[in-house]
């Protein structure tokens, strides 16, 4: 796959995505916002990742965009960012519809929401994704089987059970 690749917010989610594109075989080039400056840093050492200077060089730079921050910062860093049309944003954001992270960004691009879990950095089980987008598809096809929801209120249903697979392997760690 060709193109740039660009993650606002550098933690669990977007380290589950990396790791499972690169596992799929991706090539494309990986640019990480500066947000989480450690983490980041880590991120760019096991994946050969690049860390931009500041959130709207990696919109500059990425053909998509996956937004991967808590759900309180979401909308504000969105609303600092400038988009273009050809562009695609994906959130991995929980709580944030489609038409709140359109309102809050600057510019045009198609936005979709997903969900990335553990099971994605081994290509295995479900990625929720609504609406249906042909580029999320293709990119995130590979991290699992693609489950492409036609009502937002059933995307946010979905996301539940599988926050509840995250919640179940802390559950254990610590009972361990």
């Amino acid at each position: 796959m060709t193109g740039k690749l660009g993650f606002i917010g550098a933690g669990h989610l977007t380290s589950y995505t990396i790791a499972g594109l690169l596992r799929a075989g991706d090539q494309r080039d990986i640019i990480l916002s500066p947000r989480n400056a450690e983490k980041a840093l880590q991120l760019s050492l096991d994946f050969d990742c690049q860390i931009a200077a500041t959130n709207q060089v990696v919109v500059d730079a990425a053909d998509i965009v996956i937004l991967a921050v808590r759900p309180p910062h979401a909308l504000a860093i969105l609303s600092e960012l400038q988009f273009r049309p050809e562009q695609c944003l994906i959130s991995v954001v929980a709580g944030i519809s489609v038409s709140q992270l359109r309102s809050a960004m600057l510019g045009e691009a198609e936005v979709s929401r997903s969900l990335i879990v553990s099971s994605a950095s081994y290509n295995e089980g479900a990625v929720s994704l609504y609406p249906a987008n042909h580029i999320a598809q293709k990119l995130l096809g590979c991290l699992g089987e693609i489950v492409t929801l036609e009502v937002e209120k059933d995307f946010d249903l979905s996301l539940a059970a599988m926050c509840a697979n995250g919640w179940m392997y802390k559950l254990v760690e610590a009972l361990e």
